[in-house]
């Protein structure tokens, strides 16, 4: 092995040690059951990303001192911070810090050993670890709160269209025997940020372009959307029409979430099959006009 992957390996190695209370903390703490079960794959995903592009995309072997540098010590600033506001901040904020504290130091060793060139040719999978940060506090309510929302929106469409009687209050529907609310636990989040690392994922195996990926992930929200106003609205008709306790100790509520993910995933496998499509279709006019800006030359 060179002797630069040994030192940044021992590198790594010290950063975990440094940072292993907080990222002990990140995997065991209940918000990964509620929130974050993805965050274990996220090291093997970015490793298997920054190994397949090896050969065409090989790291380069400079040193780059100032920029290895500036990241390492932004790192140890967002370290700092958290220790001196610690006393104030919830359990699920201050793991955020630690965890972006904890990628960027390594991330800016990354830089010192490899050279600034190699964070840019490998930036996608360097930037997956990023999905390892617990999503602060206030945004993830103001998402939870959006994804309560569209659902809500989805679901009295879903009714309206098939013709289930309903009288809708706030997040809340009365139906004609139950009356089903969309809680903060309906909202979805914990599927949507598994289909936002899925889509993620594929938007860069898949994808060329920078556009094409913006809009494959963007579209995780609206598909998250249609995916959660389905399930519930699924499970309402049954509790209704078929049996109370479907919402309650149905196989389908408990355990049936995989479907409705199938759902999402199909969904957006479509969209990327429309932008990939969309893509041949434009370098297939490119061609043809090549072609003819040819033959009038001849």
């Amino acid at each position: 092995m060179h002797t630069r992957n040994v030192v940044f390996t021992i590198y790594s190695i010290a950063v975990f040690l440094l940072f292993y209370a907080a990222l002990k903390a990140l995997l065991g703490t209940p918000l990964r059951a509620e929130y974050y079960s993805h965050i274990a794959c996220i090291p093997f995903i970015s490793a298997y990303l920054v190994y397949a592009k090896r050969k065409t995309q090989p790291l380069s072997r400079d040193y780059s001192l100032v920029a290895g540098a500036i990241i390492i010590m932004a790192g140890i600033l967002i370290h700092a911070i958290r220790i001196h506001y610690s006393p104030h901040l919830t359990t699920n904020n201050a793991l955020s810090l630690a965890s972006l504290s904890a990628i960027t130091c390594w991330i800016g060793g990354f830089a010192l050993f490899f050279g600034f060139n190699s964070i840019r040719h490998a930036a996608a999978p360097l930037l997956f670890f990023l999905l390892m940060i617990p999503v602060p506090s206030p945004a993830m309510d103001k998402a939870v709160y959006l994804l309560q929302a569209g659902s809500c929106e989805t679901v009295e469409g879903i009714f309206k269209l098939i013709g289930v009687p309903h009288i809708r209050d706030g997040f809340v529907f009365h139906l004609p025997t139950l009356s089903v609310e969309v809680a903060q636990q309906c909202s979805g989040i914990r599927s949507t940020l598994a289909l936002l690392v899925t889509t993620a994922l594929a938007a860069y195996l898949f994808l060329d372009k920078s556009w094409q990926r913006i809009i494959l992930v963007l579209s995780v929200v609206p598909i998250s959307i249609i995916k959660n106003g389905l399930r519930i609205s699924v499970l309402s008709v049954m509790g209704v029409y078929l049996d109370k306790s479907i919402l309650v100790d149905g196989w389908l509520h408990r355990s049936g979430g995989i479907v409705f993910f199938a759902t999402a995933l199909l969904l957006m496998s479509v969209v990327l099959w429309l932008l990939r499509k969309t893509e041949k279709a434009r370098l297939s006019q490119g061609g043809e006009n090549t072609y003819k800006i040819l033959r009038k030359c001849a």
